[in-house]
């Protein structure tokens, strides 16, 4: 009676031992998977993106700059820059 009790006890240690170590595989893999998704971010962003002249980074796509006529109010030409949506004088 003894014995089954015990192999019963150590059993359950074994299957408490083999489900802590495949949480941590998971969740090992977890990290590890993220980690990826982080780098192939970073990738996309150096990709999207040009070094300049003082160290910073800015974005390779032309940006599109429309130019509005407005009178006096935003320069002596009389001509104003839209860029974005936004009126910059």
């Amino acid at each position: 009676m003894k014995k089954e009790s015990e192999n019963a006890v150590d059993d359950a240690k074994q299957n408490a031992d083999v489900m802590k170590l495949s949480n941590e595989r998971e969740k090992s893999k977890q990290i590890t998977d993220d980690t990826k998704r982080i780098v192939d971010d970073t990738k996309l962003i150096a990709d999207d993106t040009k070094r300049i002249a003082d160290g910073t980074k800015q974005n390779k796509k032309r940006q599109k700059v429309y130019v509005v006529p407005r009178g006096s109010q935003f320069c002596r030409s009389g001509l104003g820059i839209l860029r974005k949506g936004k009126v910059i004088p």
